[in-house]
Order: C-alpha cells, then sequence, then structure tokens
C-alpha cells in the first residue's frame, strides 16, 4: 500500500452552480486545453466576470486552478500505480519532463519520490 499525502487540500471546488457543473465536466472529460474565455462563453459571462468570480470562489485564477488540479489528477493516477509518463500523458503534458518540472515546482520533490517514505 503507497502513502497517500494531502495534496489537494489547498485546491477548492466552486460551491455554486453553474460554475462547479462546468468545472466537474471539464474534469471528468479531461478537458485540459479549456481555456479562461472558453469557460467564459460557457457560462455566457464575460472573462473579467469569470475572473472575479472564480478567485472569488476557489482563491486563483482559472490558469492556476486548471494547472493544480492537472498535478492532483497525475497524483491519483500515480498513486494507482500508473508510471509518471503515463500520468503525465494522461494529465495533459506532452511529456514526462514538463510534467516533473512542474511537479517539482508545486510539491518540492520529483514525481518519482512524493510517494517514498520519510524513513
Amino acid at each position: 500500500v503507497r502513502e497517500t499525502k494531502a495534496f489537494n487540500a489547498d485546491v477548492l471546488m466552486p460551491e455554486e452552480d453553474p460554475l462547479r457543473s462546468v468545472l466537474n465536466d471539464l474534469l471528468h472529460h479531461r478537458a485540459w486545453s479549456t481555456s479562461a474565455q472558453d469557460l467564459a462563453k460557457k457560462l455566457n459571462v464575460t472573462p473579467r466576470t469569470l475572473t472575479r468570480h472564480f478567485i472569488q470562489a476557489t482563491g486563483m485564477n482559472f490558469r492556476d486552478w486548471k494547472h493544480r488540479m492537472r498535478l492532483i489528477f497525475a497524483l491519483e493516477k500515480m498513486a494507482n500505480g500508473s508510471s509518471v509518463k503515463s500520468a503525465a500523458i494522461l494529465a495533459g503534458y506532452g511529456d514526462a519532463s514538463a510534467f516533473s518540472i512542474q511537479f517539482k515546482n508545486l510539491y518540492g520533490s520529483c514525481p518519482r519520490d512524493f510517494f517514498k517514505s520519510d524513513s
């Protein structure tokens, strides 16, 4: 059994619909290429309004939120046995090295070392 860490405590899902529903759909379909403009269009609001509401609901802008959710998605895949390369591709990264750099910037260790115990 692999040790898991609380890696998504700092990423909030908005409580109110329709934003929550659209984001759940994005995550379910792994629509990682969705932009803030795409999201604003789906919600029938201006990008500026979306940004204001998104920051209020999640504490971060859409781009940063999506970036973290992609990393969380990849972490979950790795926790369930996927290789770093496979998890990176499923999370929408072009290659494992780009993923590893982003991962290390956020979590402070490379993906292979993340689940190693401290003992």
